[in-house]
């Protein structure tokens, strides 16, 4: 059909410029052969379907799986159609409208198997019962199968009257998207816009204050564990907003997913440092290691789960990609949380022996080393805790506390396997997983180490006055490096250790 006789059928609406410049309304000749083949294809599926309702008088077989076959066949019927005939209008809308809205038919037989297999296995573990959920279910396939019926109608009547029909795709497009939500996304539900929002907002906010303080008080490992955290979440958040605009994207769910499980890994070693920093201010005697001994373990401790994190999201995004089982991955992920949680347990059990021996007064015994020795020790004589320990050991505390509830979730939550309730419920995720984060990371920027333990009042506020008893002598004070520097009291009556 030339371009002049098409314009003359189709009138001078805006779908005739695009009929126009095409050979087909499809913008390619239909392969008749390709149609033959799927024809006969659901045209036997369909028979069989039909057969196999009959014969065990199971009747919701018929409208549901041996119906979406007889549209499908009655879809490619038209594209069959249009490979004979190319200008005909009718067959183009047949196709396109069937093959729409066969597979909700399909969809609405899926759901009625579900509740079937829920009422024969354990309905006690159902969210709801098996014959509500089937009905609720069903009905959303119902209202979808309208919604689609209704825009192809819309897009049928603007094509025959040489009108747009973008508006009655757009009617379609929107009965789609319901169908998806009612059955499944990469998450299960689906990701609300507005959370990743502010949580990427939040994230951005205390990295960059994290950066800064890092560069001010020139305390640079602040910059690769407390920033580094927030920028991770800040890429996941990106990814879980990716997804609230494309359901379907797999890259931005593994980008999510991995990038969340592995930023708490950079905090903890930040942690895990301010504690080693902490017992060189207060004194080495009162902890069972040296501060170097304690930062190196619980660090690589903490490397080693980030690695075995890392292999398993590889692995579950390998298997994702490739359609395989992702739950090797996430066992293997579930593998380096817990081992971050028992390194986590053991650094709070480490902390606790260390601050109960500082309260009371009780320092670490050595091997071959007596009483009577313990009492004469001399060495590293911690200072008083000053107002600025207090409070880093205060923002210390809360951290971890906040940082070991988002790892006990994360750890059933992963558990529970990719089809678990679990990581399908998006509050729990939302309040579980982030808010425990952020607000480790806020409660840091305002009790940051680089100003309590670094800052240019900490040496100047750190050197007060000395309790009674054992605290005389030389003063450890950690500078920026890492590096301590002895300080001797002002005062000419106290004695020094020989």
């Amino acid at each position: 059909m030339s371009t002049y006789h098409r314009q003359q059928e189709f009138g001078d609406g805006p779908v005739n410029r695009v009929l126009a410049s095409t050979d087909t309304f499809y913008g390619y000749f239909v392969d008749a052969h390709v149609c033959i083949a799927y024809m006969v294809l659901f045209a036997v599926t369909g028979v069989i379907h039909f057969g196999q309702a009959l014969y065990h008088c199971v009747w919701w077989l018929a409208p549901a799986f041996a119906l979406c076959a007889l549209t499908e066949l009655i879809g490619w019927g038209g594209r069959y159609w249009s490979s004979q005939n190319a200008g005909t209008l009718d067959a183009f809308l047949m196709q396109i409208y069937c093959t729409i809205i066969a597979p909700s038919f399909l969809a609405a037989g899926l759901f009625f198997v579900l509740g079937v297999i829920i009422n024969r296995l354990c309905p006690q573990y159902a969210s709801f019962p098996p014959e509500v959920f089937s009905a609720v279910l069903i009905s959303c396939d119902f209202i979808t199968l309208v919604v689609q019926a209704v825009g192809g109608a819309k897009a049928s009547i603007s094509f025959n009257r040489g009108g747009d029909p973008n508006q009655g795709s757009k009617i379609m497009v929107g009965g789609i998207i319901f169908q998806i939500s009612s059955t499944d996304t990469f998450y299960g539900y689906f990701v609300d816009a507005h959370v990743c929002i502010a949580y990427m907002v939040l994230f951005a906010l205390t990295g960059a204050i994290h950066l800064g303080q890092a560069f001010y008080h020139r305390v640079w490992w602040l910059a690769p564990t407390f920033a580094l955290c927030a920028v991770a979440e800040l890429i996941g958040w990106g990814g879980r907003y990716w997804s609230s605009q494309d359901y379907v994207k797999l890259d931005a769910f593994l980008m999510q997913i991995c990038c969340t499980i592995l930023a708490p890994s950079f905090l903890a070693a930040g942690l895990f440092f301010v504690l080693g920093v902490i017992i060189n201010r207060l004194g080495t005697q009162y902890a069972s290691f040296s501060p170097k001994v304690f930062s190196t373990v619980f660090i690589g401790c903490d490397l080693v789960a980030l690695v075995v994190q890392a292999v398993g999201g590889a692995s579950a995004s390998i298997s994702f990609e490739t359609g395989g089982d992702p739950e090797k991955g996430a066992k293997i992920m579930v593998g380096g949380i817990v081992f971050q949680i028992f390194a986590i347990t053991l650094y709070v059990a480490t902390a606790a022996e260390f601050f109960f021996r500082y309260h009371f007064d009780k320092p670490v015994k050595r091997r071959g080393q007596t009483e009577a020795d313990t009492e004469k020790q001399p060495t590293q004589t911690p200072v008083a805790a000053s107002r600025n320990l207090q409070s880093m050991s205060f923002g210390l505390i809360l951290s971890t506390i906040l940082l070991y509830v988002r790892s006990v979730y994360r750890t059933i939550e992963l558990l529970n396997g990719w089809g678990g309730p679990i990581i399908h419920n998006q509050g729990l995720f939302n309040y579980m997983d982030a808010l425990p984060i952020v607000l480790a990371l806020f409660a840091l920027n305002i009790l940051n180490p680089g100003r309590l333990l670094f800052g240019r009042n900490a040496q100047s506020l750190a050197q007060v006055e000395q309790p009674p008893s054992r605290r005389t002598g030389a003063l450890a004070v950690d500078s920026p490096g890492g590096d301590s520097m002895t300080t001797t009291p002002q005062r000419s009556d106290v004695k020094l250790p020989k």
